[in-house]
C-alpha cells in the first residue's frame, strides 16, 4: 500500500523529503512472520 508520492512525482517536483530523525514507540512485542501495520507522517515542515 502506498499513500504517498511515487519516485516519478518527486522527479517532476524536483525535490524529495529526507528523514533526519525518527522515533519508534513499541506498543507490543512482535514475532517472526507477524504482519505489521506501519505508518509515517510529517510533524513539521520548514
Amino acid at each position: 500500500m502506498n499513500l504517498g508520492l511515487h519516485i516519478e512525482d518527486y522527479t517532476r517536483l524536483g525535490f524529495a523529503f529526507v528523514a533526519c530523525r525518527h522515533e519508534l514507540n513499541y506498543l507490543a512485542p512482535t514475532f517472526l512472520d507477524d504482519r505489521l501495520i506501519v505508518g509515517t507522517g510529517i510533524v513539521t515542515f520548514t
